[in-house]
């Protein structure tokens, strides 16, 4: 390895940069009195390809430590929102969810062909634009001490909804650009991935408790550490396999876990790592970011963003408000949610590998996404503004 150089280091020298960017950004953004993620995303940029200097080398495998800090992040919340809290807002999950996506998804699409977008392309836009970020929202109702109000277990179970809401969408909307939409395949998919949904509630609620019974008996904290790992990574690749995400996989077995003695301990085990790992998350998101390419479009990224977010906020109060939720809840809510979120990178890479979604259109999404992901925090401080004024904040 050359003296003075990190860079036959692999990986290893890739997360040493984005550490202590991290760091410095963090710092930043905590003396600007900002959520550290924006700290955090100004470290990816800062390190990323498009803009000089230290540059990270593999990004490709940043992003799949990314998604692994989703998985624990997620799996975390799994284990204080019991299945008594989804129950209570099935309503918001299963029926004003699914009519807030298809929604946000047509605005998206009349929004896109309004830039010139063609109608192909429109469809991608509008259904990536479709879902939040439950990685920003999560982290910011932490930082704000919300996660365990009533506002912030609505908010979850929309975010849960929504990534429910991939699967469909990744089977619908290649078959909309390319206007030919097959029932039968469509219907079996969904049916295979409800099956799978009830076998492993079913499986998990016999099983796990034993497992981890087991576990705790052979007296080594290390073990249940490991066991904890592998529940969190284990329901992820299942969950992914089937065609769901890897993180809502990690959010169904924290949810399995919490209802066992083992709860704190799992939550414990998985803190340091979590953190460690959203940090990557948020870096990876700043490494996208093209300050060339955004300036080159900024005309038509910035009032898109500010269409999207509008879009995004109006429809979710509205929809959570009259599915009964009070109006400063609502609000709180609809202005929380309004960023388009990560999985608008996994919806537009599958427009492009299958040759339906142009580069140029993929380039304008990505901007409006990190763009509206890295204004969530003062529009966060907004709508709790206002929701006090209003009433029913929490």
């Amino acid at each position: 390895m050359p003296t003075g150089t990190l860079n036959g280091m692999g990986i290893a020298s890739d997360l040493i940069y984005i550490v202590l960017a991290a760091l410095v950004g963090g710092l930043v953004a905590h003396s600007l009195r900002q959520p550290l993620i924006f700290g955090y995303i100004l470290a990816g940029v800062a390190v990323g390809p498009y803009t000089g200097g230290i540059t990270v080398h593999q990004p490709e495998d940043i992003k799949m430590l990314a998604e692994m800090g989703i998985a624990l992040l997620l799996f975390a919340i799994g284990l204080e929102f019991s299945f008594s809290d989804l129950k209570r807002l099935a309503k918001i999950s299963f029926v004003a969810t699914p009519i807030q996506v298809a929604v946000c998804a047509l605005g998206g699409y009349i929004l896109a062909l309004a830039t010139g977008m063609s109608a192909q392309d429109a469809i991608w836009f509008g259904s990536a634009i479709s879902l939040s970020s439950t990685m920003v929202v999560i982290k910011l109702l932490e930082a704000r001490h919300t996660l365990d109000t009533d506002t912030g277990r609505l908010g979850v179970a929309v975010l849960v909804a929504q990534d429910l809401a991939v699967v469909p969408i990744m089977l619908i909307v290649p078959q909309l650009a390319q206007q030919s939409i097959g029932l039968v395949p469509l219907l079996l998919a969904l049916g295979k991935s409800v099956l799978f949904l009830a076998l492993i509630l079913v499986a998990g609620n016999k099983l796990l408790p034993r497992f981890f019974r087991f576990i705790s008996r052979q007296g080594s904290r290390e073990l249940l550490f490991l066991a904890t790992l592998g529940i969190v990574f284990g329901a992820g690749a299942a969950f992914h396999a089937m065609g769901f995400s890897f993180a809502l996989g990690a959010f169904v077995a924290g949810m399995l876990l919490s209802e066992t003695d083992f709860r704190s301990q799992a939550h414990d085990d998985v803190a340091g790592l979590r953190d460690l790992f959203a940090l990557i998350f948020f870096a990876s998101v700043g490494m996208l970011f093209d300050p060339r390419a955004f300036m080159a479009k900024a005309s038509t990224i910035i009032p898109l963003t500010l269409g999207v977010v509008v879009l995004k906020a109006v429809s979710i109060a509205a929809i959570v408000r009259i599915f009964g939720s009070p109006t400063g809840r609502s609000l709180t809510v609809g202005v929380g949610l309004a960023q388009v979120g990560e999985f608008a990178f996994v919806i537009g890479g599958a427009g492009m590998a299958l040759g339906l979604l142009s580069g140029d259109s993929f380039s304008v999404l990505l901007s409006v996404t990190l763009l509206s992901m890295v204004v969530t925090p003062v529009l966060f401080a907004l709508a709790n503004y206002a929701a006090r004024r209003l009433g029913n904040a929490e």
